[in-house]
């Protein structure tokens, strides 16, 4: 066997430098795709730790926070549609309060949940004295910011929706 023959078979010269060369070319164009659809900024997520704000939860998920201004009333979540993560924290806002829920990623562009909250008169209670009913939608999967939509306001609440640093944040005062 000569000496050209002999390096061929072990350097695999029938497929080439080439070959590797491109397998690991096509490896780093997939890790920079993937890593691209998770980033922060197609996201539109963020995480300010000077803010007490964590709006990046994981990646499957959008945070939506709600802020109580209802002095002195507390607020309770009286329904919830969608595919929504409430902790149990958020069942009950006091006045001054701000909590959150998290929305699941959708299959598609965009994913939807309903919450809604009502105020109840002081103890022996009754009947809800209002309501807030609001649309979350979740925009993470498409590169654009997350929103509350007010579907519904009664009685003694109202509602406001404003965003920051990419938090959706819904605030709900007493109107009366």
């Amino acid at each position: 066997m000569n000496d050209k023959s002999e390096i061929a078979a072990i350097s695999n010269y029938k497929s080439g430098l080439g070959a590797s060369v491109g397998v690991i070319l096509v490896l780093f164009i997939l890790l920079v795709i993937v890593s691209r659809t998770f980033s922060t900024d197609r996201t539109g997520s963020t995480n300010d730790p000077s803010s007490g704000i964590n709006t990046a939860p994981n990646e499957f998920t959008k945070r939506f926070y709600f802020y109580s201004d209802t002095f002195p009333r507390s607020l309770i979540q009286t329904f919830r549609s969608g595919r929504v993560i409430v902790p149990n924290s958020a069942y009950i806002l006091d006045p001054g309060e701000l909590d959150y829920v998290d929305v699941v990623n959708g299959d598609y562009a965009e994913s939807t949940a309903i919450i809604r909250y009502d105020a109840f008169p002081p103890p022996p209670g009754g009947q809800s004295i209002g309501h807030v009913d609001a649309t979350l939608v979740n925009r993470s999967g498409i590169g654009q910011l997350s929103y509350f939509k007010i579907r519904s306001v009664s009685g003694v609440l109202g509602a406001s929706e404003r965003t920051y640093n990419g938090a959706p944040i819904l605030t709900i005062s007493y109107e009366f």
